[in-house]
């Protein structure tokens, strides 16, 4: 559920404008000379005042998968704006053809992604992403899942920080359009504590903590969201070098 893109470096003048288009493709195949995916990308990017980066993908794809050869026409977007320092504002979208891999089929799929960031001060930053998405065929929708995340970071000097990851996740199936069973509705919620401190300039100590909460319903039963596992962790990172 992301969509990037390789930027060319450099820094960007204040006021200019630049554009850049083309057309990229490539093709895989597999030991068998049997197509596996390809891809033609028109593409055109964007950079502006205010530190303005767009970009707009129009793909033409084909992918196989489970014995079977999928075309796939895709649009996908992306925009970042930075409009003073420390602080960055950003969102995209994809539509167009998809696969559901679950029931190996062809279908739709509609995705919408938008965040920030913010640095406040020297020290600390704040990262807040959104990302939901619709997987559907023309007898309805398969699945609706959406993410919401955050991620705070406090950098005490330049060997020590502390870094909390919150996550919600919620996905919605219609259980008629699988052919498996699976659960109607689904939700996790997950956070994760970290502090590293780093000894010398080969040798790091991470100390962390994270806990994960599960709730679903079925056709049958509900189940609320309840603490599914915890994890206390310990880890030394060293590098050897010659």
């Amino acid at each position: 559920m992301e969509i990037s893109r390789e930027k060319s470096g450099g820094k960007r003048t204040h006021g200019l404008v630049f554009i850049d288009f083309g057309i990229k493709a490539f093709r895989v195949s597999d030991f068998e000379n049997r197509l596996t995916d390809s891809s033609i990308d028109l593409y055109i990017d964007y950079s502006g005042p205010l530190q303005i980066e767009g970009s707009i993908d129009f793909m033409k794809n084909k992918e196989f998968y489970n014995g079977f050869t999928y075309d796939e026409n895709i649009v996908m977007s992306f925009l970042s704006i930075k409009p003073i320092g420390g602080t960055q504002f950003f969102a995209g979208f994809k539509f167009g053809d998809a696969v559901d891999y679950t029931n190996s089929r062809a279908a739709k799929s509609s995705l919408l992604f938008g965040g920030a960031q913010f640095n406040l001060g020297r020290h600390f930053s704040v990262n807040l992403r959104d990302d939901f998405e619709r997987l559907y065929i023309n007898e309805g929708e398969i699945y609706i899942p959406n993410i919401v995340q955050a991620k705070l970071i406090y950098n005490f000097n330049v060997r020590t920080f502390v870094r909390a990851i919150i996550q919600y996740r919620y996905i919605n199936r219609n259980p008629s359009l699988y052919i498996i069973p699976v659960e109607k509705k689904i939700s996790t919620f997950f956070t994760q504590f970290l502090f590293s401190y780093k000894i010398n300039p080969q040798t790091v100590v991470f100390i962390g903590y994270s806990d994960n909460y599960l709730g679903f319903s079925t056709l049958k039963e509900n189940v609320d969201m309840t603490q599914k596992n915890r994890t206390f962790f310990i880890k030394i990172g060293y590098a050897w070098t010659k």
